[in-house]
């Protein structure tokens, strides 16, 4: 009877799992089928850095090193678990239950068998120690740790899940070690090998109490995690199934290189309804774990925006969950024409949906809830897509982006200045331009802000001292050179942007331009991850300005005076930093400058947006307070006097910062090159 009790609960079981996993990816496949095995390699290295390496969880050593307790404990119990549910089926002559034992020998003599069980000590014992420090941190530090602050009963009935498993695993091999159950009957005491806590529980427990808890401790073992596993596919640990596939099926860039439109076949642009999302884009709502660690992070959350990452992969799931009935009646009828979604995807002030408009456009696309999402979840794609729908399908967005787009439309520059006057900035400086030195080397890009920006036109000027100090042989486009599109891509006009992104490759290859230089972190992002896929066949070496001065420097082409600097603190550029990896040029570029570096609290990788990027540069904070104030409130708190900058968005909002909050006088803001320009 015990067998067939046992092999009843687990089919039912089984089979209730099954019908909910393939009900998940019947709804992961309405999305528009984008897995490929393409890079198999690099997919694979994902898996194996971010999902068994756990690295995205190490960025922060203490919840992460408690996260790989449970992983790899997690892991070693499902060894466990095949001889734990066989010796429910299995039997001996004896009556005792199936062990590996039978295959790996007796712990006297297989060292096999020792290792086992050494394994599972750990994982018993380590996850139980996990479980009570994650309660602890729950109940008693969640006023000290920002992503706890908001209670999660889900979290917590799960670590009650995992709690459960371990007692009444610990309970079940006591229990049979006092009753002397197979294996642990051996002779000379060698089933004690590598069991020391389960030795200390026997020994606490007398011969009947042991006799009447076995039961009660194996089949509770067995009814929670036929529970668990079944809990697992309407719980936030449905990221135990869904982490693996998502890394490993996820589109290469992370999230960094967003998805071109073909305006040619495409009857929709952008995705304004649940169906238009990729397949990827709906494996990652299942995939998120609810940890928070995006919302912690973003700089619109923080302030007091509506926009909120975390909340925002929790709505496009709960969007699929609500028109699911339709959407599978839909694709059993051939996906002909458009889906009933009864419930919006996106709503707004005279509209219901299942996100707001204004959390779409509060995004400055820093990356930075990429950058620590443990599953590979890519939220700023997913945003970008709903604005292109907003704008170039429904042509609702903020009415200030008008002013935008129509500078970009006709004077090829976001302020909307005439296009005449883009190389104003060189009257009279005689600088090579792509027609007057047609052999140059290196393009040195301006940009609009370089080339329009009272401010920034001063880090132009920094720049084209260097590059003639250093004997750069280099051109600029003057009037010919245009904006690269950026702004509007980011804000969703990504008709405008491909029709910007194609008038300036022509001008690149008219001038046969190969080599980059460019002092905006924006526009070194654009041509080195969009332009590819606006144009294949373009091959740019395009480089930062702040890497390219380090390197001019290291090659004794310039020479700084050796003089001391002041206080410095770097702001470090999402684009430049998150997007692209650069954090040391900078940073070498100002000690080589004499500057005593102090860094901020959030740096790196780490730091804080400044609030322009994603359009945002164009756009007024309306809601919460102001990001560019609370990142220059960090850099105060340094103690510099002076907040180094090397995008010229940063050092405008940077700049605005310290002027709000009275601190101008007291703390200047330069770019890098600026501070090399003194030394030189």
């Amino acid at each position: 009877m015990h067998s067939i009790a046992v092999v009843t609960v687990l089919t039912l079981s089984l089979a209730f799992f099954a019908r909910n996993c393939w009900r998940l990816i019947r709804m992961i496949r309405m999305g528009l089928d984008d897995f490929s095995l393409a890079h198999l390699a690099s997919r694979i290295e994902d898996v194996l850095i971010n999902v068994m390496g756990q690295a995205k969880l190490l960025r922060h050593p203490g919840a992460g090193i408690l996260h790989m307790a449970f992983f790899y404990g997690f892991l070693l119990i499902q060894v466990g678990l095949v001889e734990f549910v066989l010796s429910g089926v299995i039997f001996d002559a004896e009556g005792h239950g199936f062990s590996y034992a039978w295959l790996l020998g007796n712990p006297a003599e297989s060292w096999l068998m020792k290792v086992y069980w050494i394994s599972q000590e750990l994982a018993i014992y380590g996850v139980g120690l996990a479980c009570v420090i994650a309660i602890f941190r729950r109940w008693f530090l969640r006023s000290f740790l920002p992503r706890l602050k908001k209670r999660s009963v889900d979290a917590e009935l799960i670590i009650g899940f995992i709690a459960m498993l371990m007692i009444t695993l610990a309970g079940t091999q006591a229990a049979e070690v006092v009753m002397q159950h197979g294996v642990f009957a051996a002779t000379d005491g060698h089933w004690t090998w590598g069991r020391p806590f389960t030795r200390l529980i026997a020994s606490s427990m007398s011969p009947e109490f042991a006799q009447a808890s076995y039961s009660f401790f194996w089949w509770g073992h067995f009814v929670t995690i036929m529970g668990f596993m079944n809990y697992l596919p309407f719980s936030k640990h449905m990221h135990l199934l869904g982490a693996v596939p998502n890394y490993f099926l996820r589109p290469r860039g992370e999230g960094k290189v967003l998805k071109t439109v073909d305006f040619e076949t495409s009857e929709e642009f952008g995705v304004g309804r649940i169906d238009l999302f990729a397949a990827s884009d709906l494996l990652d709502t299942f995939a998120c774990a609810e940890c928070d660690r995006c919302s912690v992070v973003c700089p619109a959350t923080t302030t007091g925006k509506p926009l909120d990452p975390q909340k925002i992969i929790h709505d496009i799931k709960e969007n699929l969950y609500a028109n699911e009935v339709n959407l599978l009646e839909w694709a059993e009828n051939g996906r002909q024409g458009a889906p009933n979604c009864t419930v919006d995807l996106i709503g707004g002030a005279d509209s219901e949906g299942s996100i707001h408009f204004d959390e779409l456009w509060d995004c400055t696309s820093c990356g930075a809830c990429m950058q620590e999402c443990p599953v590979g979840i890519r939220h700023v794609p997913k945003i970008i897509d709903m604005r292109r729908h907003l704008v170039m399908t429904e042509g609702n967005y903020p009415t200030e982006l008008e002013t935008v787009f129509r500078g970009l439309e006709t004077n090829a520059n976001p302020w909307g200045l005439g296009a005449n006057t883009r190389f104003d900035w060189a009257d009279g400086m005689d600088i090579p331009t792509v027609e007057s030195n047609p052999d140059f080397e290196f393009l040195y890009y301006v940009g609009c802000a370089g080339s329009f920006d009272d401010r920034a036109k001063k880090v132009t000027l920094a720049m084209i001292k260097l590059l003639r100090l250093a004997e750069v042989n280099f051109a600029v486009l003057g009037k010919g050179e245009s904006c690269n599109g950026e702004t509007a891509r980011r804000l969703g006009n990504e008709y405008l942007f491909v029709s910007m992104a194609g008038t300036l490759i022509e001008t690149f290859k008219t001038y046969g331009v190969k080599k980059v230089v460019t002092t905006c972190p924006h526009c070194l992002n654009t041509f080195k991850h969009d332009y590819p896929g606006v144009d294949p066949e373009l091959a740019l070496e395009v480089h930062h300005h702040t890497d390219f001065l380090s390197k001019l420097l290291t090659d004794g082409k310039l020479e700084l005076d050796g003089k001391k600097g002041g206080t410095i603190t770097y702001h470090d550029s999402c684009y430049l930093s998150r997007y692209n990896g650069i954090t040391e040029s900078p940073r070498s570029l100002l000690e080589a400058a004499g500057a005593d570096l102090v860094e901020m609290e959030r740096n790196k990788d780490r730091g804080l947006c400044c609030g322009a990027g994603g359009g945002r540069m164009w756009m007024e904070e309306d809601t919460g307070s102001r990001i560019n104030q609370e990142r220059t409130r960090e850099a105060a708190a340094t103690g510099a006097d002076t907040v180094a900058v090397a995008c010229p968005f940063c050092m405008t909002m940077i700049g605005d910062g310290t002027r709000e909050l009275g601190l101008d006088e007291g703390l200047q803001v330069k770019d890098v090159a600026e501070l090399i320009a003194e030394r030189v």
